[in-house]
C-alpha cells in the first residue's frame, strides 16, 4: 500500500509540472524582455471584430487574436512588445524595438482608437522633417497596416522600412513558414527579390492546423523568414544563415521554436511635401470581403504585346461593389507591379484592363488585386510568353543556269511552307519569285542580303528557320 500510496503521489506531482511545462518555457522568452533593460508600452488600445482582435500599446507596437483566441503574433507580456518597425532616413535608424525604441521619444500621439475596428499612432521626426503615421484597421478577416511617411522638410529623403512580425501562431512560438508556391521552411531563408505575392504562417506543419497569410499592396523588396532570438536585437541589416533552424518537431517554445518574419522596403524617395503609404495586411486569408475574377484573352503572348484581362468584381454576397475606378485595382507580374495602359468599366460587375506582356521568354503569373472601401481581395491566372520564332522563306522559282527552260519552280511550293509556319506561331518574312518566266532571277547577292538582315533581326534566345527552296544540280564527282 505504501509503494502505491508513493507511485501515485509521483504521477500527481509529474503531472503537476507537465502542465506547469508550456507556462514556464513560455515565460522564457518573456524573461529575456523583463529582466533586461528595454522599453515597452505603459498602455494599449484593443479593437476588434468577429474574426480578430488586436492590441495596440501607445507606442504603436501591436499583438493579437483571432475571435476564437489563438495567438497570431506572441501574446505574452503586460503589454505587446516583440513586434517592432525600423526606419532608416538617409542612413540613420529610428525604431520601436523592445531594446532601442528611439522612437518613443519622437511620439506626437500616442496610439488612439478612432473607431471600433481601427488605431491611429503618429510620431515627428524634426531631425529628417519626416511625419511617420501607422494606422491599424481590421478589414473583415485581416488586420490592414498602413504606415505613413511624409516629407515636411524642404530637400528630397530616402526612407527606407523594416517590420519585424513575431509569428506565433495558436500556442507554436515557431510557426513554420511558406512564400507561396514555396515549400514549408523551418530554416531561416531570404527572398530578395520578392516575386510572390503573399507569405503563410502554420500552427503546424500538418494539414489542418491554424495558418495565418501576409499579403502586400506594394512588394517588399526583401523578405527574410528568421530565428526571432538571433533577429529581435538588430535594427536593419541581419545576418541569416540556412543552416539556423526556427521551428524544431516537438518544440512550441523558444528557442528551440520561435520565428519571426523580416520584411523591407527599401530606398524610397520622398520629395518635399510628399507622402508614401506602405500596406500590408495579415489574417486568416489571403483576401477580405471582396470577390474577384480574372481570366486573360488567351494564355500565349508576344513580348509586349497587350495582355486584356477581364475581371469580375463583386462583394462576398455577389453584389456589385460599384462604381470602381482604375485606382481601385493593382495588377502584378511576378510580384511586381505592372503599368496599366487601358481600364474599362464593362459593367456594373465587369472591367477590362490591359497591361503589356513581358520582354522575356517564361512562365509568368499575373496577379489583380482590387482594393475598395468594404475590403479587398485578388485573383491569379497564368501567362506564357514563348520564345519568339521567327522564319525567313526565300523561294528562287527561276534561273539563269541552267537555263531559265530546263528548270522552272512553282512559287506556291515556298508559300506553303510559309503558311505552315505561321500556323505555327512562327513570325515569317517571305522573300519569292512569283514570276518564273519574267527573266528576272533572285541573286546570290540579294539572298544574302536577306539573310543577313534576317539575322540582325534576331534577339537572343529566338527560335529561327530559314526555308530556301531552289533547284539542286548533280555534278560528276568521284568517290574517294
Amino acid at each position: 500500500m505504501k509503494y502505491k500510496i508513493t507511485l501515485i503521489s509521483i504521477l500527481l506531482v509529474a503531472s503537476f509540472l507537465v502542465a506547469l511545462m508550456p507556462t514556464v518555457v513560455a515565460q522564457s522568452k518573456l524573461d529575456v524582455f523583463e529582466n533586461s533593460t528595454h522599453h515597452s508600452a505603459t498602455s494599449s488600445v484593443t479593437i476588434q471584430n468577429e474574426y480578430l482582435k488586436i492590441e495596440v500599446g501607445n507606442n504603436g507596437q501591436y499583438r493579437g487574436w483571432t475571435s476564437a483566441g489563438d495567438a497570431i503574433f506572441y501574446p505574452y507580456g503586460t503589454y505587446p512588445w516583440s513586434s517592432f518597425i525600423t526606419i532608416k532616413v538617409n542612413g540613420s535608424i529610428y525604431d520601436n524595438s523592445p531594446w532601442s525604441s528611439n522612437l518613443d521619444n519622437y511620439l506626437t500621439q500616442e496610439t488612439i482608437k478612432k473607431s471600433s475596428v481601427e488605431t491611429e499612432t503618429k510620431w515627428y521626426i524634426p531631425e529628417e522633417n519626416l511625419e511617420v503615421t501607422q494606422n491599424i484597421i481590421l478589414v473583415g478577416e485581416q488586420v490592414k497596416f498602413i504606415l505613413k511617411l511624409k516629407n515636411k522638410g524642404t530637400v528630397t529623403k530616402t526612407v527606407s522600412v523594416r517590420y519585424e512580425w513575431d509569428t506565433q501562431i495558436a500556442d507554436n512560438d515557431g510557426a513554420p513558414l511558406r512564400e507561396e508556391g514555396g515549400d514549408l521552411h523551418e530554416f531561416e531563408i531570404a527572398f530578395e527579390p520578392v516575386t510572390f505575392s503573399y507569405w503563410s504562417a502554420y500552427a503546424r506543419p500538418q494539414p489542418g492546423s491554424l495558418v495565418i497569410y501576409a499579403t502586400w499592396d506594394t512588394t517588399p523588396d526583401k523578405i527574410i523568414f528568421a530565428h526571432w532570438p538571433e533577429a529581435y536585437d538588430t535594427l536593419w541589416d541581419y545576418s541569416w544563415s540556412s543552416s539556423r533552424r526556427f521551428y524544431t518537431l516537438g518544440y512550441t517554445t523558444s528557442p528551440e521554436s520561435d520565428s519571426c518574419v523580416l520584411m523591407y522596403w527599401k530606398d524610397i524617395s520622398l520629395s518635399p511635401g510628399e507622402e508614401e503609404s506602405i500596406v500590408t495586411y495579415y489574417g486568416t486569408t489571403v483576401g477580405g470581403g471582396v470577390n474577384v475574377d480574372v481570366s486573360t484573352d488567351k494564355d500565349r503572348y508576344k513580348p509586349d504585346e497587350d495582355i486584356v484581362i477581364s475581371a469580375k468584381v463583386t462583394d462576398t454576397g455577389g453584389n456589385p461593389l460599384y462604381p470602381l475606378d482604375e485606382a481601385n485595382f493593382k495588377v502584378f507580374i511576378q510580384g511586381s507591379e505592372a503599368s496599366i495602359r487601358y481600364f474599362e468599366r464593362v459593367s456594373a460587375t465587369d472591367y477590362r484592363i490591359k497591361i503589356k506582356a513581358p520582354d522575356n521568354p517564361g512562365n509568368y503569373q499575373i496577379t489583380v488585386k482590387v482594393i475598395t472601401a468594404v475590403g479587398w481581395g485578388r485573383d491569379v491566372c497564368s501567362i506564357i510568353v514563348p520564345q519568339s520564332r521567327k522564319a525567313l522563306v526565300i523561294g528562287i522559282t527561276e534561273f539563269k543556269s541552267p537555263k531559265p527552260e530546263e528548270v522552272k519552280l512553282n512559287p506556291a511550293y515556298a508559300h506553303e511552307i510559309a503558311e505552315v509556319l505561321n500556323k505555327l506561331g512562327f513570325e515569317v518574312h517571305e522573300y519569292i519569285d512569283w514570276d518564273n518566266s519574267d527573266g528576272n532571277v533572285i541573286t546570290y547577292d540579294e539572298v544574302s542580303k536577306k539573310v543577313k538582315q534576317f539575322r540582325d533581326s534576331l534577339d537572343f534566345n529566338d527560335v529561327a528557320v530559314v526555308y530556301i527552296s531552289t533547284h539542286g544540280s548533280r555534278f560528276p564527282c568521284p568517290l574517294p
